[in-house]
């Protein structure tokens, strides 16, 4: 019999944790190397060819977050109960003082 390894409701796999998946995604569109990956302030080339091979089943999210940032990942978001990573972040503008210390009139 096959256990399912549930986190939550909203994000349940059977054999290994998505998130490795979207990962496999993300270092792929960014054309990056294990050893880029590790040099950019990731974890062990060896821990990401475990991940891709099949090895490690559930990772610790810090070790994620930490290889996603080196590849320019800004967070992690679910959408449907799949993982995917946020890329580029949409600031929010900023208004500007004029001279005097006034707003602008809108």
């Amino acid at each position: 019999m096959k256990r399912t390894i549930g986190l939550y409701k909203s994000y349940v796999f059977k054999e290994r944790d998505p998130i490795i998946d979207a990962f496999i995604a993300l270092r792929s569109e960014a054309k990056v190397s294990y050893s880029q990956v590790q040099r950019k302030g990731g974890p062990a080339a060896t821990t990401l060819s475990a991940w891709e091979n099949g090895k490690t089943k559930r990772p610790q999210h810090a070790t994620v977050a930490a290889a996603a940032s080196a590849i320019g990942a800004t967070g992690i978001m679910f959408g449907g109960g799949k993982p995917y990573f946020i890329t580029s972040v949409v600031r929010k503008p900023q208004l500007r003082l004029i001279s005097g210390g006034r707003k602008p009139a809108a």
